[in-house]
């Protein structure tokens, strides 16, 4: 149980019962996933929830945008449907 209370220290929180059997397992210490669950549930440690990435970036917008696509209108190649 402490070694599972360490590797959940260790990264943050973030892990969870597979992940953490799985790192116990390279480790050494051979254990499922539902024997860390189990302990886990017993000392009140749950992992942290899955957090979407949010982009840095922002699309253009309005008028910029508009002028933009303007621009690029005349450098699309020309085909012929016929």
């Amino acid at each position: 149980m402490d070694a599972i209370r360490e590797v959940y220290r260790e990264f943050k929180g973030r892990y969870g019962s597979p992940r953490i059997a799985l790192e116990l397992c390279k480790r050494g210490i051979f254990t499922s996933k539902n024997h860390v669950a189990r302990h886990m549930q017993r000392m009140g440690l749950v992992a942290l929830p899955w957090r979407r990435k949010h982009r840095l970036g922002r699309e253009p917008s309005g008028e910029l945008w508009r002028i933009w696509f303007n621009e690029l209108l005349p450098l699309r190649p020309k085909t012929c449907y016929g």
